[in-house]
């Protein structure tokens, strides 16, 4: 099985090259979006809460989720 890593650890080896930063975002924007239609609001949302798996990001560490609807 292949591990996630933080993208707060991701961070640490480098720079992103400027293509690596639009995928992320590409990735990243429709899932946190997905998350404010639905209604909740991510209250801990850092580097060390996105994970980095086959070059997919997931949204981790719901502790802290909040309700809005």
């Amino acid at each position: 099985s292949v591990k996630a890593v933080t993208y707060k650890n991701s961070l640490s080896q480098g720079k992103y090259k400027e293509s690596e930063l639009i995928e992320f975002l590409a990735q990243f924007y429709p899932a946190y979006l997905t998350l404010l239609e639905a209604g909740f609001i991510h209250r801990d949302l850092k580097p060390a809460n996105i994970l980095l798996r086959k070059n997919k990001i997931r949204i981790a560490d719901f502790g802290i989720v909040k309700k809005t609807i």
